[in-house]
C-alpha cells in the first residue's frame, strides 16, 4: 500500500517520512508505484529546502 505524501512543513519531517518509507522497504526492490511515491517524497524534501535536489544542494547566496 502506498501512502499519500502531504507536503513536509520541514526539512527534518521530509527526512523522516523518506527514512520511514524506505525502512520499511530495506532488503528489496522498489516497486514501480512505490518508486512513485518515492518520487513525491524526495520532491517534498526538495520543497522543504527550498527546491534543491539530493545531488545538488541549493548554494547559500553571500550578502
Amino acid at each position: 500500500m502506498v501512502t499519500t505524501c502531504a507536503p513536509a512543513a520541514t526539512i527534518e519531517q521530509a527526512n523522516e517520512r523518506i527514512r520511514a518509507f524506505m525502512a520499511a522497504r530495506a532488503g528489496r526492490t522498489l516497486f514501480t508505484d512505490e518508486q512513485v511515491e518515492h518520487e513525491r517524497l524526495l520532491a517534498a524534501w526538495a520543497a522543504a529546502t527550498g527546491g534543491g535536489s539530493p545531488a545538488s544542494p541549493r548554494a547559500s547566496s553571500i550578502s
